[in-house]
């Protein structure tokens, strides 16, 4: 890693920068290893802020072990932006970026080789700028201000293209083995190796990706189970490639109505109930497998009812997802965003409180453990993964104007109490009749 350089330095580096244009087409030989080394180390939390959509809030990184760092925050195969960047460990993927910046050219260009440098070195200096403005999200960072310009804007090029290659074949005939593709999504989603996605749409339009001009990215496999296929939804400005994906599982999870004035609700105390709380009252859990219906939704009738949940699949991958989820949420969007994925996951955690609760929703494919998990690992982890997380229960019934309340929700919250209302006037009727649904 080189040291900062004065504007002028930048300037006259700017003529010799036609040589790494041409390496970035002609790789280098010799084979690449593919088998990750050993960990080097990372930034110090204390140089990151709590405000940070890049980084792990330091304040929750504290009750983190290296163990647990290291497996599910920390890149295995690829090295994206500037935290991770010049550690030898990602040195093997450096030639795959140069590869991807060829294959971008071929997706909409048949040229000669030196057709192919003049267009990669137009195309970079019509973004050059957008990559130096790159800078700003990382500001806060004071040990990523020692990249010189033309070093950072070489490095945000290279990994801008890697991703909207990697993604746009995604399905397609390419170099990386399927093994090799599931690592690589595993990388690039979490969170302390994102690039600003505004950067990443700039560069798909210079070099002509409607995939990503039109919102047309393909679901990480990880995210099969969550988000059907053919989806259609542009998410609202998302800062980074984490947060595009987190806002389309969302908008698949849950279904929105506003409150208006008249509809306010007052805030109410709903004791957290179980699946086998929901059980003995006539509410059981299933599994919502339709490739069009993935999201929660609570279905009453007259003797009972069925809340059907998405499948929560428990594996190395999803793990690795659901804490680099929790901890973007953690404190940069709670302030100005009322449902997360946290909540849905604390939601989860709140339905498993023992043993029967895992038995329950194994039994009725809500739950998929593809580990060595006992029914204590599995509580546990759900436990801990919501540790931080404000109160589901309180948050989705301490709305004000303007808020979103999910009605599936407050429908089993009024099923159940009601449940309970009947049961314990010696009868077995469940009402399906919600107090406060919002139709």
């Amino acid at each position: 890693m080189h040291g900062a350089t004065s504007p002028q330095a930048d300037v006259m580096k700017s003529s010799s920068e036609l040589y790494w244009v041409h390496s970035i087409i002609d790789i280098s030989g010799g084979g690449l290893s593919m088998t990750p080394g050993s960990w080097l180390g990372t930034t110090s939390h204390e140089e990151s802020t709590n405000k940070n959509p890049f980084v792990i809030p330091y304040t929750l990184a504290d009750n983190f072990s290296g163990e647990e760092y290291v497996k599910y925050y920390v890149p295995r195969w690829v090295s994206i932006g500037p935290f991770y960047y010049g550690q030898s460990l990602y040195a093997g993927m450096e030639n795959f970026k140069r590869k991807a910046v060829r294959e971008l050219l071929l997706l909409n260009n048949n040229c000669s080789a030196d057709e192919e440098l003049a267009s990669v070195e137009k195309v970079y200096r019509s973004v050059e700028q957008d990559l130096r403005s790159a800078r700003d999200f990382y500001k806060d960072i004071p040990s990523w201000n020692t990249i010189s310009n033309s070093e950072w804007c070489q490095m945000m090029f290279r990994d801008g293209c890697f991703i909207i290659y990697f993604i746009t074949s995604t399905g397609k005939r390419s170099w990386l083995m399927n093994r090799d593709r599931d690592l690589v999504w595993r990388d690039i989603l979490l969170l302390q190796n994102q690039l600003p996605f505004k950067l990443i749409e700039v560069l798909a339009c210079a070099f002509e990706c409607k995939e990503f001009t039109d919102f047309q990215l393909q679901i990480p496999p990880v995210l099969d189970n969550y988000i059907h296929k053919g989806f259609l939804y542009k998410p609202p400005n998302p800062v980074h490639l984490l947060q595009y994906y987190i806002d389309m599982w969302t908008n698949v999870l849950l279904n929105y109505h506003i409150l208006g004035e008249e509809e306010e609700e007052e805030e109410e105390d709903h004791q957290p109930f179980s699946v086998t709380d929901l059980k003995k009252v006539g509410i059981r859990c299933s599994s919502a497998i339709s490739d069009h219906c993935k999201d929660i939704h609570l279905k009453s009738s007259i003797l009972s009812g069925k809340l059907f949940l998405p499948k929560l699949i428990i594996n190395e991958s999803t793990m690795t997802l659901f804490k680099n989820i929790v901890a973007y949420e953690y404190s940069y969007r709670y302030e100005d965003t009322f449902f997360t994925i946290s909540d849905y996951l604390n939601f989860m955690s709140m339905l498993i409180n023992g043993e029967e609760d895992v038995k329950e929703l194994h039994a009725r494919g809500v739950i998929q453990i593809n580990l060595k998990f006992s029914d204590d690992q599995v509580i546990n982890f759900m436990r801990d993964i919501t540790t931080h997380i404000m109160s589901t229960i309180l948050k989705l019934l301490s709305m004000s104007n303007d808020r979103f309340l999910l009605t599936a929700k407050v429908e089993i919250f009024s099923l159940y109490e009601l449940a309970m209302l009947n049961l314990s006037k010696g009868t077995l009727v469940v009402h399906g009749v919600s107090l406060c649904s919002l139709l």
